[in-house]
């Protein structure tokens, strides 16, 4: 109770998860979401079931592989995987807002699964309050994954697939983008 807009997207995530059924996205139930109270205290405990999905993330499947860059073909693959995730979420007017490496889960046989929808935002009202220069919404920034525009507290669409094209240069290089140098405004990670 003490924390009303961490409850607040704790019960978004899921209801939207509620929504949504792909196979790289976590199911829930409409009424997965409940409160209760333990042992007589006053506070209530926030909970929601969603389906288990059992794997890692790819922070440490990376860890694991002592951030060694991982093949191009592999990226694609986990690329095209991402990217119809995202189309999929974004065709049901939402915004993932925080896609970085240790929101992704990689399953068995190379699956890849988007979590962390705590930061998920409606796609047409966040367009609204861009629209009408409301910057008193939730803000999310995860150090260089993050769009300017996002930063900024105008997240859109692209801001996701920003925030991808970073996931993908992090396995690419085996560095952070926020280690890797910035040249003429531009992200220097080819070499």
């Amino acid at each position: 109770e003490d924390f009303p807009k961490a409850i607040e997207l704790f019960q978004r995530e899921a209801q939207v998860l509620s929504q949504l059924d792909h196979p790289g996205i976590p199911k829930a139930d409409a009424d997965s979401y409940f409160f209760c109270t333990i042992d007589g205290s006053s506070n209530p405990i926030h909970c929601y079931v969603m389906e288990k999905i059992s794997g890692i993330t790819l922070n440490q499947w990376m860890e694991t592989r002592e951030n060694q860059p991982i093949s191009q073909l592999k990226m694609l693959n986990w690329l095209e995987q991402l990217a119809k995730i995202l189309q999929y979420l974004h065709q049901h007017n939402f915004l993932h807002r925080d896609i970085k490496p240790s929101n992704i889960l990689l399953k068995e046989e190379e699956i890849l699964v988007l979590i962390d929808f705590g930061g998920v935002k409606d796609a047409a009202a966040t367009h609204l309050q861009n629209q009408l220069g409301d910057k008193t919404g939730t803000r999310l920034a995860s150090p260089g994954y993050t769009s300017i525009e996002q930063v900024e507290g105008n997240a859109v669409i692209q801001s996701d697939f920003f925030a991808l094209g970073r996931t993908c240069i992090y396995l690419l290089t085996g560095k952070s983008p926020s280690d890797l140098p910035v040249t003429l405004g531009k992200l220097s990670w080819h070499n």
